[in-house]
């Protein structure tokens, strides 16, 4: 009996310490995860702010090319009413080929609704598979 109570002592000292190192490693576990997402946060931030300060440097040499396209057309002999219209027009006709070019694409995947359509399809082929 007093064997049995000092083997059960030892083991529940054991099952105890086990348990405390556990805690102990998931704890440290989420601590190390906090600081790696924190990291990756801070990192993606970082290069957040120099993609826009990219998009808004881009936007102004765009900017500036559109005005060069003006002046140019001024150069040539137009009045310069004429020379932003004509600019104006090219312009939109670009944005309206690009808007027409992209529902294309956007129509000519597959939708919501025809993947969505697939998964009792999907479902039924499992369930074949699986008996």
């Amino acid at each position: 009996m007093q064997h049995d109570r000092i083997a059960n002592s030892d083991i529940l000292r054991t099952l105890s310490q086990v348990l405390g190192d556990f805690s102990y490693l998931v704890q440290k576990e989420i601590e190390l995860a906090r600081a790696e997402l924190s990291e990756m946060l801070a990192a993606k931030l970082q290069a957040s702010t120099w993609a826009i300060v990219a998009v808004v440097a881009a936007l102004l040499a765009a900017i500036m090319v559109v005005e060069t396209a003006v002046f140019a057309l001024v150069a040539l002999g137009f009045k310069p009413v004429w020379a932003c219209l004509l600019v104006t027009v090219i312009l939109a006709a670009g944005a309206g080929i690009a808007f027409l070019q992209a529902r294309r694409l956007a129509r000519s995947g597959p939708g919501a609704r025809d993947l969505l359509g697939q998964v009792p399809q999907d479902i039924h082929t499992i369930k074949e598979r699986l008996t």
